[in-house]
Formats: structure tokens, C-alpha cells, sequence
């Protein structure tokens, strides 16, 4: 077949080996940037170049492959899958392209058909009828909206459409299914893996995937976990009824030179970075009949440059699969004894793509259906990623119901979501003016921001000004705090704005109190606390917050005569079995 590539990246050189490997003609190469597109056409003998897939003349196509970042998909599938409903025999073709008139029509249609898109699509996967076949790599988009607008458009337009999920095409992968579809090790009762990269250990370019402005809030989950959801589903082929997750970042702030590198430490023309997307992840799942599901994820992994294993516990046996020995099945179904099955040789990752391709376009030819993930399951997959998301932004388990109750509760989350993304945009805003506003130092040692407002011009009997104050900032980003310290004046602390802080105070009789300063009342929080000479303190923003300013007061007056740090060393030999001060230090040190 006819095939055209839209990109020139690593992925589009990958798409193209498999391609010529499964004997497919490449007759049209797209890319925006000159001297790539060029290098690509030459290295491949394209004949035909473009750099707006829009100029590309459909009829000297057959398919077309997505290979661009993301956030692209939506737009040039849309595009592509809107030709294709032109060939349609209806006698007003316009008004099915004009979805923004007809949006509640499509908003129900979606609802309604969501489920059944799927079922429809296997049956009408292996009829072409002159419509151009799309491949697109994963994800299908970044909006589930987006996402549910394009599954219209394939069902509404019959387009062959497959999406890259490239592992299920793995030997053993098959071979996998295959066992659990005969039924022979009886019920799945546990699936756990791993997905490990080494991908984002810094040094790393900056690129779209540290985005989250651009849509890119997830990393870890949507870029590998995705796969692994895919083949959890692929394998055991029933939905999620609850699941969690917890995310969890290597650096928070990365420093990016001028030529466009991620470092993991702060250098003169290196500007900081929030890192506000995870790099790893574990993601637990139960599915429809009980069996349950664990997976961690990392792109920070050292020495794992692209590392997958899943393991599956049967009633009746077990089945293990690894990538570093990609043909070979791991199998027992008698107690004492293993083997493992050889299903040819070694298979690396671009045989899968070249393995995936012949299948498409194999089906295709002979009206059958592929093994390639079709749009329905790529959305669900995306679907999930995005619950895996709110469950660990809201620290609680995702319970799923029926379709229905899943739309709206979905619907109200983004809102929720939206309104949240909000607030913090406000907040960020809001500490970056106080910082500037005050002209706020980080205060050496203690780690918190802060700057001098007032020192009493009387002095008491021992010649000490009577009281000095200072406003203080704890913030996420960049990460401030009070490290443990000890005064030998007593401190008044008053809360001012922003979100709830806590203060860890160590007693000299080994034990150890907390205190919350915070505008919530009612919850037990406090405006106002005073540390007594001599006990030792620590001070953070609670979880889940941007910053909190508030001010100290301390009497007599300041001087660093009256301030002592307190290593974390000695702290741990005192108190390093409380839990208060192992939370401290996990959580922000």
C-alpha cells in the first residue's frame, strides 16, 4: 500500500523500517523543519516531501501514519478522518463535519455509542473502500473530549484506524494470551510488573514531555505506563472496577542551559525548571472478577533503558514474560516444578512494529480483524491514565461505575480539576509577588525565605532591643522550609495567607508535638503559636499546598547570637523514631 509519514523524529524512522520491512511502498514524507525532512527523505528515498500534511494530494495515498508529538494527534487525525466522512454517500455531508452546530447531538451520540464503538469497528477494520487507513502512534490525543469526538468520526466515517501499541506484538505476549484464553491455569488472581527507563535521569533535553502547560500533566503513566495498561487489558481482557495510584518525582526543579539541557544542579546561565509531571509511579488496579493488578513505573531507572516484566498468578498455575528475554515464556502449572517455552528468536522492539504493520495492513487486505489496538481501546486506555491521575492528585481510590455514572463523574472531576489548575496558577502568581514584593533572601541553613520588616529601637535592662519581626514564606516551588533549629528567645508565630503549615517541636524529654497554623478554625488550625525558649523547631508547608506567608516574632529581639541549627544527625539520634519526624524529613528534606 501507499503509505505517507507525518513526522520526522525517532519514532517516524522507526515506523518507516517496519513499513519497508513489511513491504509496504513510502511515497510521501511530512515534517515542519527543512533540513530534517530533507535527511529523511534522503535517508529513506521518499520522493515526495511536505511540510503541511494538509498540502498532501489524498489520492496518491493509501494510509497515513501519525508520527508527531502528542498534542498534534488530535488535529491531524480529525483532519484526515474528516476526508474520509466526505466519501461517505450522504447527501449533506457538511452538516456531519459541522460538529460544533450539532455538539449536543454528538455529545449524546458519544455517550450513547462509547461502549459499542469498539464492537462496530473490529467488524469494519478489514474494509478500505478507497478511504485512507490512519495509524497513529499512542496516545490517540491528550483531551478524552478530543478523544471521544475522534471515535465518532472513525465510526461515523468506517475509517481503518489503528493505534501503536506495539508490545502485544511480542511472541510471548501472544502466546500469554493464548493460555489464559483456553482457560487452561483457570481465573487470573494477580498481575504485577514494571516498566523502567533510564529515559529522564538528567542530563535530558527539555522537550514536549516536561510540557504541562502545552497538556503533558502526566509522564511516567501516559508515556510507558500506558503500554503496560495496554497489555493488562490485552492479556486479561476485562475492565477496572477501583483503582490508585501514587506519584512520585526525582527532582522537583531541573536547571536548563542554553542549549536546551536539563541539569540536576543550578549553574550561572542555568535557569530553573519545575518539574510538575512524574517520573515514577505505582499504579494498583482491580478488575472485573476479583483478579487485581500492581505495576510500578520509572523513567529515572538507572541502567534500564527500556525494561518491561509482568508476572501473572492463576488458580492454576503461573506465567512470567520479560523484554530482556523477549522469546521466552516463563510457565509453571505444577507446584515444584518450571519451565520455560522458546518461541523462536530473540524479538526486539522495532520486529514488534514491523510485526504490527504486517498485521494491519495484512487484515486489511483480507477483510479480517487486526490485533492492533483500535480507537475505543486506545481512549479507554487514555481514560484510565487520567484516573490514575486525579486518584493521586486527590491521594484516594477511583471507584468506576457504569458508563453513565462514569461520564458524569468524569465530567465534574475536570471541572474540579480545571478549577484546582486554577487556584495553584493564582497561588504561584501570588508567592512570586510576595517574594519580589518583600524582596525575600533564603535564609542559609533554615531554608526558608524571608525578609526583616521591624526591630525595636528600645532595648531592656540587659541592653537587648526588646522585639524584632520578620515575615517568612514556605513554598512547593522552589522548595522552602525550616530545617531544625533551637532559640534561646521566644518566638511568636502568626499565620498570614495561603495554605495550612505545620510546626514540629522537639522537647528535651524525647518527646515530639505538632502544630497546624492555618485560616481553618474550625479544623483545629491556629493564627497564632508561641515556641518556648529552648525547645527545638521545624516548619513545612502541609501536602498539597503552594505557599504560606506568615511572620515571627521574637522576644527579645533577633541576633544570631540566640539562634542555634540542630543537625539532622543529632535529631535522628534522639527522635528518629517518631513518626512526625520520619514524616518531616520524607517529605520534604
Amino acid at each position: 500500500m501507499r503509505v505517507g509519514i507525518i513526522g520526522t523524529g525517532f519514532i517516524a524512522d522507526v515506523h518507516a523500517a517496519a513499513l519497508r520491512a513489511a513491504g509496504q511502498d513510502i511515497v510521501v514524507i511530512c515534517g515542519n523543519e527543512e533540513a530534517v525532512l530533507a535527511s529523511f527523505s534522503k535517508k529513506w528515498s521518499i520522493a515526495k516531501t511536505y511540510t503541511d500534511y494538509r498540502d498532501i494530494p489524498l489520492e496518491i495515498l493509501d494510509a497515513v501514519h501519525i508520527c508527531t508529538p502528542p498534542n498534534t494527534h488530535y488535529a491531524i487525525a480529525k483532519y484526515f478522518l474528516e476526508k474520509n466522512l466526505c466519501l461517505e454517500k450522504n447527501p449533506e455531508p457538511e452538516k456531519n463535519l459541522d460538529l460544533e452546530k450539532n455538539q449536543e447531538l454528538g455529545k449524546n451520540r458519544i455517550l450513547e455509542k462509547h461502549l459499542d464503538i469498539g464492537k462496530n469497528l473490529e467488524k469494519k477494520l478489514g474494509k478500505n473502500e478507497g478511504k485512507l487507513a490512519i495509524v497513529c502512534e499512542k496516545p490517540l490525543c491528550l483531551n478524552i473530549k478530543e478523544g471521544k469526538e475522534l471515535l465518532e468520526l472513525v465510526e461515523q466515517s468506517e475509517t481503518p484506524f489503528g493505534v501503536c501499541f506495539h508490545n502485544r506484538f511480542y511472541p510471548a505476549i501472544r502466546k500469554m494470551r493464548e493460555l489464559l484464553q483456553s482457560g487452561e491455569l483457570g481465573r487470573p488472581i494477580l498481575l504485577y510488573g514494571a516498566y523502567e527507563q533510564e529515559f529522564h535521569i538528567p542530563p535530558v533535553p527539555y522537550s514536549w514531555r516536561f510540557d504541562v502547560k502545552d497538556g503533558n500533566h502526566l509522564r511516567a503513566v501516559s508515556e510507558i505506563g500506558s503500554h503496560v495498561l495496554d497489555l493488562t487489558h490485552f492479556l486479561l481482557e476485562k475492565p477496572v472496577i477501583t483503582l490508585q495510584a501514587a506519584f512520585q518525582n526525582r527532582n522537583h526543579v531541573l536547571f536548563k542551559d542554553k542549549a536546551g539541557m536539563l541539569w540536576d544542579k543550578e549553574d550561572a546561565g542555568k535557569l530553573p525548571v519545575p518539574i510538575e509531571n512524574e517520573d515514577t509511579a505505582v499504579l494498583n488496579m482491580q478488575l472485573l472478577e476479583g483478579c487485581r493488578a500492581t505495576l510500578a513505573l520509572s523513567e529515572v531507572s538507572h541502567g534500564k533503558q527500556n525494561h518491561i516484566f509482568l508476572n501473572l498468578i492463576c488458580e492454576r498455575g503461573r506465567l512470567g514474560w520479560d523484554n530482556d528475554r523477549a522469546d521466552l515464556l516463563s510457565f509453571s502449572s505444577e507446584k515444584g516444578s518450571s519451565k520455560e517455552l522458546s518461541l523462536g528468536m530473540q524479538t526486539g522492539y522495532k520486529d514488534c512494529f514491523r510485526e504490527m504493520f504486517s498485521d494491519f495492513y495484512n487484515a486489511l487486505a483480507e477483510g479480517r480483524t487486526s490485533v492492533m489496538a483500535t480507537p475505543s481501546e486506545a481512549l479507554q486506555n487514555e481514560e484510565l491514565c487520567e484516573a490514575f491521575y486525579r486518584s493521586a492528585k486527590a491521594e484516594k481510590e477511583f471507584i468506576f461505575s457504569d458508563a453513565l455514572e462514569y461520564e458524569k463523574d468524569r465530567t465534574t472531576s475536570l471541572k474540579e480539576v480545571k478549577k484546582s489548575e486554577k487556584e495553584k496558577s493564582e497561588k504561584k502568581k501570588r508567592k512570586d509577588f510576595l517574594i519580589q514584593h518583600y524582596s525575600m533572601e533564603l535564609l542559609e541553613g533554615e531554608h526558608t525565605f524571608f525578609s526583616e520588616c521591624y526591630h525595636s529601637p528600645n532595648r531592656n535592662e540587659e541592653g537587648k532591643l526588646l522585639a524584632s519581626t520578620m515575615y517568612g514564606l514556605y513554598c512547593k516551588e522552589p522548595k522552602s522550609y525550616s530545617d531544625f533549629h533551637k532559640l534561646s528567645h521566644e518566638e511568636i508565630w502568626t499565620f498570614l495567607e495561603g495554605d495550612p503549615f505545620t510546626l514540629y517541636l522537639l522537647y528535651e524529654d524525647g518527646s515530639v508535638d505538632t502544630v497546624t497554623l492555618g485560616s481553618d478554625l474550625a479544623s483545629g488550625q491556629l493564627l497564632q503559636y508561641t515556641v518556648p525558649v529552648g525547645v527545638m523547631q521545624a516548619g513545612c508547608l502541609n501536602p498539597g499546598g503552594e505557599y504560606a506567608l506568615y511572620s515571627c516574632t521574637v522576644v527579645p529581639a533577633f541576633d544570631w547570637q540566640c539562634f542555634t541549627m540542630v543537625s539532622t544527625e543529632e535529631i535522628m539520634q534522639k527522635y528518629g523514631e517518631k513518626q512526625e519526624i520520619k514524616d518531616f524529613y520524607k517529605r520534604f528534606i
